[in-house]
């Protein structure tokens, strides 16, 4: 079994539980969306501390060690993260931030388009990396069309 495999096992589930919590009518499409982005953020599973699949962070959480875009070049720096129960905890986590926080509006409006949704949130500030709209949509397209037959 493929890393990739395994991740959509692992999470798979999890994930279209959350995004049926969310939005029913686009979960299939909103948890595929989820799933590419929990990828990106812990390289494919490889790395997941407290349960964050998402790169959240708290100003009361753990400190950890991560790569951000400073002024243009990658650097590593200390930030604090959240941790969560479960893995299904951490995902809606991520979907109460973006279906919730203004700043997060359009992408949310977008869900049902995952180039724009990445768009939209890479514009909002979602990460620092000037990349991630284009990381996100290919880990995106890398899960198989029918990839809930894994779970």
């Amino acid at each position: 079994m493929s890393a990739k495999e395994a991740f959509i096992r692992k999470y798979g589930r999890a994930a279209l539980e959350a995004a049926e919590r969310f939005d029913p009518q686009n979960a299939k499409t909103l948890a595929r969306i989820m799933l590419a982005q929990a990828a990106l953020e812990t390289g494919w599973g490889r790395h997941v501390p407290g349960n964050n699949l998402f790169g959240i962070k708290d100003p009361k959480g753990t400190p950890l060690q991560t790569k951000e875009f400073v002024d243009g070049k990658e650097r590593t720096v200390t930030e604090r993260f959240a941790a969560y129960n479960s893995p299904k905890e951490s995902m809606e986590a991520y979907l109460a931030l973006v279906s919730r926080a203004p700043r997060y509006r359009k992408a949310w409006e977008s869900r049902t388009d995952p180039r724009k949704y990445f768009e939209e949130l890479q514009k909002a500030g979602y990460a620092t990396d000037p990349e991630y709209a284009r990381k996100a949509l290919a880990a995106y397209n890398s899960i198989p069309n029918d990839w809930e037959k894994l779970v």
